[in-house]
């Protein structure tokens, strides 16, 4: 009988659970019962952090931090890549890093990250309108593709998938004081990149796109750079959607850094990207699973007359696109954000579903149409029968990528079995995205294109459609509520391949027969599946504000100043009853201040914000009684669906200032607000 060797009992055979009749359970092991007495209690306890401490130890002997920075450096595709398959060849080890430390615990794996993410962040260079970014030539102009040569750019994913580790570097850092002294002036320059790369650039540079209901994508870009004059000219491959993987990429960088700032801005952009990801799932329901495409449409430059820009379908080749989104969404699922168990269980079952039927046999596609697969190992600590098969890989190999997953696995993920969430515990702090799934076996692809049109302009919809059954499909208009049908859009037999139909609306209600303002719901049926979209048709801008409730009264500002303006955007312009004017100034914390002369009882305030039906303005509202002291009433985002006024309800507080402090935008980093009133509530004033 081999000795029972503290550390390779549960390095290798973790415990699974106490019981509470003193059982230990092991894998692979029969139950061993005990009497525990305080002896034994304190031995076992001993044996336990002796096995962490060893698990740790032994990771950091089988894998040398320094030799595997060095490795990474002395990657030949880091030499002679540049541009987006630059990024894609660096960011294994970027990530890597990360791991290696959370599962060891040794500062040598972040000083080797240091190491590393400082040479990367010498290969940015800056695009013609400032911008850094990791610049060279596109990814479509690769072998296989057309001839791009004359042409460099820089591209969301590629900035996403190094900036997404350095971020992640700033969080482990800045939670521990020791970490912070050490690695903390490199902390901040890496979240420094962040924002302007990540978040600035792409905003300046118009690329992300928010529809009407909520949901965000980016775009292609729309310029290259001219290899030759270093200047921009126009895109030699015509913009569209990015893929899904691509968004998912940023939106962990959004997701990390909401996490180490608090910035609010960050987690809504999450919040979009992700949102749209979950709108996007195909549910089966006899298996009570979910599957999604590689590519969907979502903006009109998605539309090349009757065709569509790209395909649409799951990737038959590339099973780890699915894989990096799978782990994307845990990541989101851990930040509280979109994603709840009930998701992650359709995943698991997903993945399953994919599974060879023997050890060693094909895998397949998540809708079973190619043989194509792999291990959706985020989910491993959710999942028995996930977490063996891949325990069975990484122990095939002695790579150092797979031995410090395997290490991971050891040290982080066997003590987290659980569904708990590792980024926040309390309820409250969770926003999930309650969308019931739909079902997608046979409507494979349905969308609105746009989902917004005004009533008074000729604006009309595509009905996107992709079918993939015959029958005869149909296509109704709903009231708001979805019980009201208010007539037939559409209606055509489809045959049993994958079809793409893209039917016009001209936002005419059939019942009415005009373009009445309002929230409609799309509804597709074939075969007696039905998916349904929202669309809007709005108004143009009102002037006039929600109106006063019962026991209340409009308020009158005396005077009104600001820390920064524009020159003809001036702070007067937020009470000059005119919506088309308004207060400008950039960047993060510039304020504009209204004084209603004596304290007043505040209840209510309502702000128009430059265009506020397209995006979300960001904002901190504060009041004070002497302009010195100020108290918060409210921080948070206007909801992106109105360019006219909003109402923001507060606690009724005793006030002679309101400030509005401003944060930028979701498209950039400018403050707009067109204009602000004030009300208050009727009677006496509080003491």
């Amino acid at each position: 009988m081999k000795s029972m060797n503290p550390k390779n009992l549960i390095l290798r055979q973790p415990v699974r659970r106490i019981t509470s009749d003193f059982t230990i359970r092991m894998a692979g092991s029969a139950p061993v019962s005990f009497m525990l007495t305080p002896q034994k209690f304190f031995c076992l306890f001993a044996l336990l952090l002796t096995s962490l401490v060893g698990a740790r130890a032994e990771m950091a002997v089988a894998i040398d931090p320094v030799a595997f920075g060095k490795s990474a450096l002395a990657n030949p595709n880091l030499a002679n890549t540049d541009g987006e398959l630059f990024c894609w060849n660096a960011s294994g080890a970027a990530a890597d890093f990360l791991r290696g430390y959370t599962a060891s615990g040794d500062a040598r794996w972040l000083e080797e990250a240091e190491r590393y993410y400082d040479f990367l962040l010498g290969k940015l260079t800056r695009d013609p309108d400032g911008y850094e970014g990791w610049i060279g030539l596109s990814i479509w102009g690769t072998p296989g593709r057309q001839n791009l040569d004359d042409y460099r750019i820089d591209a969301v994913v590629g900035d996403a998938i190094l900036l997404a580790p350095l971020v992640g570097f700033a969080e482990i850092v800045k939670k521990d004081p020791a970490l912070t002294v050490r690695f903390g002036a490199s902390a901040e320059r890496y979240l420094e990149k962040a924002r302007k790369i990540g978040w600035e650039k792409w905003n300046h540079r118009g690329a992300y796109y928010r529809d009407a209901a909520g949901y965000g994508s980016y775009q292609m870009p729309a310029r290259f750079i001219s290899k030759e004059k270093g200047q921009w000219v126009a895109a030699a491959v015509e913009p569209m959607t990015e893929n899904l993987n691509k968004h998912s990429a940023m939106g962990i960088v959004m997701l990390r850094l909401w996490r180490v700032t608090g910035e609010m801005k960050y987690r809504l952009r999450a919040e979009e990207i992700f949102s749209r990801l979950k709108s996007l799932f195909r549910y089966l329901p006899d298996e009570d699973r979910v599957i999604w495409n590689f590519w969907m449409p979502h903006a009109p430059l998605d539309i090349r007359g009757e065709k569509l820009a790209s395909w649409v379908g799951l990737h038959p080749q590339r099973p780890n696109y699915q894989s990096e989104e799978v782990a994307r969404m845990v990541e989101a699922y851990d930040s509280g954000v979109v994603f709840d168990a009930d998701d992650l269980r359709r995943l698991i079952r997903t993945n399953h579903f994919m599974m060879p039927a023997a050890y060693g046999g094909k895998w397949r596609t998540a809708d079973g149409s190619a043989e194509s697969g792999k291990i959706w190992s985020s989910l491993a600590r959710f999942d028995p029968k996930i977490r063996e098969l891949w325990r069975a890989t990484l122990e095939k190999s002695d790579k150092p990528h797979e031995k410090i997953e395997r290490a991971y696995d050891d040290t982080v993920t066997a003590r987290e079995l659980h569904w708990g969430r590792r980024y926040v515990k309390e309820a409250v702090a969770m926003r999930v995205f309650y969308h019931p799934p739909q079902p997608g076996a046979v409507l494979s692809a349905t969308v609105v294109i746009p989902n917004a049109i005004r009533a008074q302009s000729s604006e009309g919809v595509r009905l996107v459609t992709q079918t993939r059954a015959a029958g005869e499909l149909t296509i109704d208009l709903l009231d708001r509520t979805g019980r009201v049908v208010l007539g037939e859009l559409y209606r055509r037999k489809v045959s049993g391949d994958a079809t793409i139909v893209m039917p016009s609306w001209d936002g005419v209600n059939p019942r009415s027969q005009k373009r009445e303002a309002g929230e409609y719901i799309v509804r597709w049926r074939l075969n007696g599946e039905i998916r349904t979209e929202k669309v809007w048709v709005t108004l143009e801008k009102t002037e006039s504000p929600p109106g006063l409730e019962a026991g209340e009264r409009w308020l009158e500002t005396v005077a009104v100043d600001a820390s920064d303006y524009q020159s003809r955007f001036v702070p007067e312009k937020t009470r000059d009853d005119d919506l088309e004017t308004r207060w400008t100034a950039p960047n993060d914390g510039p304020w504009i201040r209204f004084d209603f002369g004596r304290g007043q009882p505040l209840v209510a305030i309502d702000l128009a914000v430059g265009q506020g039906d397209r995006r979300n303005a960001f904002f901190r509202l504060e009041v004070s009684d002497d302009g010195a002291i100020w108290k918060k009433v409210f921080e948070g985002a206007s909801g992106g669906k109105t360019a006219g006024f909003e109402r923001f309800r507060i606690e009724r507080v005793q006030a002679r200032f309101v400030r509005y402090v401003g944060f930028g935008n979701s498209m950039n980093e400018w403050n707009n607000l067109s204009e602000v009133r004030f009300v208050a509530a009727e009677g006496a004033q509080l003491p």
